[in-house]
């Protein structure tokens, strides 16, 4: 009596990885369709967020009126440049599937009294924000109205990055150093176009 029932549990316990197989895998492929249940599941969930494309530029008027040295003997040009500060903040995301890195571009009128004279040059610099960013120089002048300036922004949110602005003569103008003169007193008002988008 006692063999028989020794057999008997041996038996049972050399048929239970067999048994048991289905809960390594099986044709289900790990999902549960309902008619052949296994050890493993698959549950989806739905994620959805917004894209967001923002930026501001700190308010006030950047004073570079005092950039350049009058010349005072006749063959010479202007001399000397004018620097200034200001801030932006940005908040922006890409694609979750094969993302696209977005820029900060900068542009100015290319005629009119928001033109920048001829002869002069505007360098406007853009810290990286962060989060791999790549901090950038706009150059701005007779012929070149728009340029790139910080580049490849990800997914970042940042209050306050610094924008450095730098007037100066465009030493490679054909102007010899000379630069058109503004008709506004106080000096003509620049406006600066700064916009968001795919790098």
């Amino acid at each position: 009596m006692n063999k028989k029932i020794l057999a008997v549990a041996m038996t049972a316990a050399f048929m239970m990885p067999a048994a048991f197989a289905a809960y390594l895998g099986d044709a289900n492929g790990g999902a549960n369709n309902g008619t052949n249940d296994d050890a493993v599941d698959i549950q989806t969930v739905s994620v959805e967020v917004e894209e967001v494309a923002l930026l501001n530029i700190a308010t006030g008027t950047i004073d570079l009126s005092e950039a350049f040295t009058v010349p005072t003997t006749a063959g010479n040009g202007f001399t000397g440049s004018a620097d200034a500060t200001s801030t932006y903040a940005i908040s922006s995301n890409v694609k979750n599937i094969s993302p696209t890195p977005r820029e900060v571009t900068v542009a100015v009128a290319s005629s009119g009294t928001g033109a920048l004279p001829e002869g002069a040059q505007l360098s406007i610099t853009l810290a990286s924000p962060g989060n791999g960013a790549v901090a950038g120089t706009a150059i701005l002048k007779a012929g070149t109205t728009s340029a790139s300036s910080v580049t490849n922004i990800g997914n970042i949110a940042a209050a306050s990055s610094n924008i450095t602005y730098k007037l100066e003569v465009d030493t490679a103008a054909a102007t010899g150093g000379m630069i058109a003169y503004t008709t506004t007193t106080g000096g003509d008002t620049i406006s600066l176009t700064y916009t968001l988008t795919d790098d």
